[in-house]
């Protein structure tokens, strides 16, 4: 299985990629036209599966079947932010039971703790819905497009039983990625598009590769 550097190498220095981020991350920034990106990536992540091969596609050929690349997109990015608000909403229930715990611990003598301690906690403890969102989204999301590419059906997004099933196999290998890509979207914020098209290309390659080993493997 390749390294995470190697594939990124390989996404990088793939031919016309300058050109290719370019255009992506540019439809990125426009409402609605985010949706070819994200119709973009389900062509990139079938082309892997397809042929194993690290090669972004050509924009002028998925803008010839522009109805489907929209209709894939849109879904695609539907489970996307579902996913991402499931997470984000998951990491806000954590802040707030911090939140409420710790003064509490602290007021009984259970735990005792300085107060600007539990200040400076707090302040650290307010980027934990964020935090958690960008950081397990991607293997999620490119979990699920993994199941729904094996028949191209659509309901197949919801077979929560499979898309565990390879998060359980593979997420020893997801870890230095996902950070990564946390680490871009929170650094490269003020240029959203281009920091998410960047980001998720080599994770988008990456993991779709550790998904399809495992598939071969039946884990």
């Amino acid at each position: 299985m390749p390294s995470f550097e190697e594939v990124c190498k390989k996404v990088f220095t793939d031919d016309g990629f300058a050109l290719k981020a370019l255009i992506g991350g540019a439809l990125g920034f426009v409402p609605l036209l985010h949706l070819f990106v994200f119709g973009y990536f389900v062509s990139f992540a079938r082309e892997i599966r397809e042929t194993e091969q690290l090669r972004l596609p050509d924009w002028r050929r998925e803008f010839r079947r522009w109805e489907r690349l929209a209709l894939e997109g849109l879904v695609f990015f539907i489970v996307f932010a579902i996913i991402f608000t499931v997470l984000f909403m998951t990491g806000s229930c954590l802040y707030f039971v911090q939140r409420l715990a710790l003064p509490l611990l602290s007021g009984f003598g259970i735990f005792s703790v300085n107060m600007a301690f539990v200040r400076s906690a707090f302040d650290y403890l307010a980027y934990m819905p964020f935090a958690l969102a960008f950081l397990l989204t991607p293997a999620v999301a490119v979990a699920a497009l993994n199941v729904y590419l094996r028949n191209n059906d659509f309901n197949d997004y919801l077979r929560l039983d499979l898309i565990l099933r390879l998060l359980r196999g593979g997420w020893a290998r997801l870890v230095l990625p996902s950070f990564a890509f946390m680490g871009l979207m929170l650094l490269g914020a003020p240029l959203l598009g281009f920091a998410f098209f960047l980001g998720f290309a080599p994770i988008m390659a990456y993991t779709t590769m550790v998904f399809l080993i495992l598939e071969n493997a039946n884990v």
